[in-house]
């Protein structure tokens, strides 16, 4: 349907972007992409960081945006993540075309229809979140010059740049040595299509810290979890009755879980899940985030 291509970012909707990236900062290691952004067709402001290669885009709607999608998201849901990005190889045009024919509903900045996305060769399309097991968002790429909105190369995202390395993660007291993003979904198999027929490949599955886990491999370089509750007492259990099908969770691969664990407790980080090799963080200490951590040490 479409070329997908590496992960842009992990949207973070919160209330105080500010104090979140902070705390993405300080725990995590999180180095800027860029800091204090305006999008006036979003009414919000943004920061967004890397933690290793994961870039999370933690993102504030004003008051004055409160009835576009991101505020209206961020008064539904509360502080909560959003939706995961990717670098496509196509244009809005073609991706938002392709989308429907598929019978998925789509829009661009702001809740824009085609004529504006048409328009803008060089920003994103969003999928109604209903459509594909929580929202998706597709961002042509310029390779030369990745960058944002219509605007390449605005900013300089440092994952681009000759002399890269996620080695500084992998020293950090969390040991990261990869990433995964979870989907809390209803119906495992329905989910599994939605992303086979985005050229996703199933890998595994697994029953971990209460949940049946299907690990996919999407586009690039993401691997994507399928979260399936069996118990109702779990953080992703919560999530699924409270919110629905969504953008759950932010895994990362450790080398060092009893460091990565004894880290994240010196900073707050309650957990509220666990199994022998997997964390489950309280969203509550995580500004709504669902943060995992597997042992692979």
């Amino acid at each position: 349907m479409i070329e997908i291509g590496r992960q842009w970012h992990v949207n973070h909707v919160v209330d105080d972007y500010r104090t979140v990236a902070e705390f993405y900062r300080t725990v995590f290691g999180a180095v800027d992409i860029f800091t204090d952004e305006w999008l006036d067709a979003e009414k919000r402001w943004a920061s967004m960081l890397a933690i290793a290669d994961l870039a999370v885009d933690v993102m504030e709607p004003t008051a004055e945006g409160a009835e576009l999608p991101l505020g209206k998201f961020l008064k539904r849901f509360g502080p909560h993540l959003h939706a995961a990005a990717y670098f496509v190889n196509s244009s809005p045009a073609d991706v938002y075309d392709a989308l429907s024919a598929a019978g998925v509903r789509c829009f661009g900045l702001g809740g824009s229809g085609r004529d504006a996305v048409a328009a803008s060769p060089m920003s994103p399309i969003f999928t109604h979140p209903k459509d594909t097991a929580g929202q998706l968002e597709f961002m042509p790429f310029v390779e030369s010059r990745p960058g944002p909105l219509g605007v390449p190369g605005k900013w300089e995202d440092p994952r681009f740049v000759a002399g890269w390395s996620t080695r500084p993660w992998q020293a950090h007291p969390l040991a990261i040595e990869g990433w995964r993003i979870g989907v809390v979904v209803r119906e495992l198999d329905r989910a599994t299509g939605i992303y086979t027929a985005l050229g996703a490949t199933v890998c595994e599955q697994e029953r971990s810290a209460g949940s049946l886990r299907r690990v996919l491999k999407l586009g690039a370089n993401t691997t994507v979890e399928l979260i399936t509750p069996l118990s109702e007492d779990t953080v992703a259990a919560r999530d699924l009755a409270a919110n629905g099908e969504i953008m759950h969770s932010c895994v990362f691969e450790t080398a060092d879980l009893a460091a990565a664990e004894s880290h994240l407790v010196d900073h707050g980080v309650v957990i509220a899940d666990r199994d022998g090799h997997r964390l489950i963080a309280d969203p509550k200490t995580c500004h709504g985030a669902a943060i995992e951590f597997i042992g692979h040490g």
